[in-house]
């Protein structure tokens, strides 16, 4: 058994280096070499001179994107500034204010005129002495003219109205005479115009949606958030745009609607007879201020429009 056990040793010892042996030796792997970095080579090989109207191309772009934002910012500061004068026509008579009337009512004489202007709100008077002949120095052609205009026409009373039309006009005993029947006649026909025909919400409603909703706009456009509450501003300013431009167009074409039918339905018709040698006409350049109005109010949202796009 003592050899037996011997031999098992042996045999285990041989095997023990059998094993030792036989394992391979440990190889350093050297790292895998790169080749060396290849220049860039763009899918189109630009030449000098396509590579420097690329940079034009660049410029061009900021260029747009420069003058856009001009024309944007030109545009909503004139339609503030038009809806203000499109509101504050007639009341008062500096800044040409007493000319940007709805309508005109007038009489007209061999020896005097008399007009009353009429807006949303004021109302203007002037008087001409067309006995006078102006002088030929230009600082004293319009002399013998005189206006007065009050603010708000709207809640007082027609007699009332008419004294004080009168009282702030320097004029002679024939005159007032004149004047106090023309303004008789007349001053309740501007009130008429002013409460059921020319309304004055439409404007002043425009007025103030256009400058929340710019305002509203102007800030959404500088800052974007994918939070809820940004998304929900921006739909809200949408909403006001949209009635905003919407009144713009009712401003534009209302008053205009509102006239012809006081003309007699045609657009036409300039000047229609309200009795006792008085007449009422068109107004002058206060349609234009409004058809401008809503002009710049659509291009301003155009403008807005595509900033939202390209951003």
């Amino acid at each position: 058994m003592g050899a037996t056990r011997s031999h098992a040793v042996a045999g285990k010892s041989h095997t023990k280096n059998k094993k030792k042996s036989s394992t391979k030796p440990k190889v350093k792997v050297q790292p895998y070499a790169f080749p060396s970095p290849m220049p860039y080579e763009p899918l189109h090989n630009y030449g000098p001179l396509s590579r420097k109207a690329y940079k034009n191309m660049g410029k061009k772009r900021r260029w747009f994107s420069g003058m856009l934002s001009f024309l944007m910012v030109l545009s909503y500061l004139a339609g503030i500034i038009l809806g203000i004068f499109v509101v504050c026509g007639c009341v008062s008579g500096s800044a040409g204010l007493d000319y940007l009337h709805l309508a005109d009512m007038h009489a007209n004489t061999t020896s005097y005129n008399v007009s009353l202007r009429v807006g949303y709100f004021g109302g203007c008077v002037s008087f001409a002495d067309a006995t006078q002949v102006p002088e030929a120095d230009s600082s004293n052609s319009s002399s013998n003219l005189q206006t007065y205009c009050i603010s708000n026409m709207r809640d007082d009373d027609p007699e009332d109205l008419s004294k004080e039309l009168l009282r702030n006009l320097d004029l002679a005993q024939d005159a007032q005479d004149f004047v106090q029947k023309t303004l008789n006649a007349t001053v309740p026909q501007a009130q008429h115009l002013q409460q059921d025909v020319f309304f004055w919400e439409p404007p002043v409603l425009f007025l103030v949606l256009f400058v929340v909703s710019g305002i509203m706009l102007f800030v959404a456009l500088m800052s974007s958030s994918p939070h809820r509450r940004y998304k929900i501003v921006l739909v809200i300013a949408t909403i006001l745009s949209a009635f905003s431009l919407a009144l713009a167009l009712v401003v534009a074409v209302g008053s205009l609607q509102g006239l012809n039918a006081v003309l007699g339905g045609a657009k036409s018709q300039e000047e229609q007879t309200l009795g006792d040698d008085i007449y009422i006409s068109r107004a002058g350049s206060l349609d234009h201020v409004q058809a401008g109005l809503a002009a710049w109010t659509a291009l301003f949202y155009i403008f807005m429009g595509i900033f939202y796009v390209k951003r």
